[in-house]
């Protein structure tokens, strides 16, 4: 890039990241450039981010679903087997398809608007992942076992669809033991995070199951303010 030359999605992407430490591949910087241009060309015509410009693109939608990585990273150390990826509410990919631009296995996407779910297949196949990425028009009560890959190790993800507790009860009544799920929200004055609450807090709620802490990242959006994502681990299914 030449000097006072505006920066690519790429280069702009590679800064952020480094900025917040995430290690990314190049090719996953490639996929997710792809993805900022095609959310502000094709998906300017549906809605799909409201009035975002590439840089709060990048911070509140890209970097900030990218804050999972780390706390992925950091489990992935003791586990055996990849995990897939389920996101519920998936929208224009936010956290879903940025996560699998970056992580090598399989994700369901959930999505159960029409123009929204269409977007996620053009995406997914323009960003060259298209032949691991599945989009189910559907909400999540509407998918079968087979369709969220049931018996297979899972990480449940969404972001700015359920507030943090229903987020976990919905998924503690499609969760096994093992499964994991992650959870954003904002960490300002007033908004404290599950885990600061006590991860356990519904232990004896058959309805919630039990979550087990796995790990948790603090972080600043600009113009947002600070927020925090929490990795938790299923280790009782709900009764049912």
């Amino acid at each position: 890039m030449t000097a006072g030359a505006p920066q690519t999605p790429h280069e702009a992407l590679a800064a952020l990241a480094r900025r917040e430490d995430l290690r990314l591949s190049d090719e996953a910087l490639g996929r997710l450039a792809t993805w900022s241009e095609l959310v502000r060309t094709v998906g300017a015509r549906t809605n799909l981010v409201g009035t975002l410009d590439e840089q709060r693109v990048h911070e509140e939608l890209v970097i900030d679903s990218l804050q999972l990585l780390p706390l992925l990273a950091e489990a992935g150390a003791a586990a055996d087997e990849p995990r897939h990826l389920v996101d519920v509410g998936s929208g224009a990919g936010v956290p879903g398809l940025l996560l699998a631009a970056c992580l090598p296995g399989a994700a369901t996407l959930i999505e159960p608007r029409m123009k929204r779910a269409l977007f996620l297949r053009h995406a997914a196949r323009q960003m060259g992942i298209g032949d691991r990425i599945a989009v189910h028009e559907a909400r999540l009560e509407q998918c079968s076992d087979a369709q969220l890959h049931a018996g297979e190790a899972r990480l449940f993800v969404s972001r700015a669809v359920f507030a943090p507790d229903e987020w976990r009860r919905r998924v503690a009544e499609r969760a096994a033991p093992q499964d994991t799920i992650a959870v954003w929200r904002n960490a300002g004055p007033g908004s404290a995070s599950a885990t600061d609450r006590g991860a356990d807090d519904d232990t004896d709620d058959p309805a919630v199951g039990t979550w087990t802490l796995v790990g948790q990242r603090r972080y600043e959006v600009p113009g947002i303010g600070p927020r925090v994502v929490t990795l938790l681990r299923c280790e009782r299914p709900p009764e049912r």
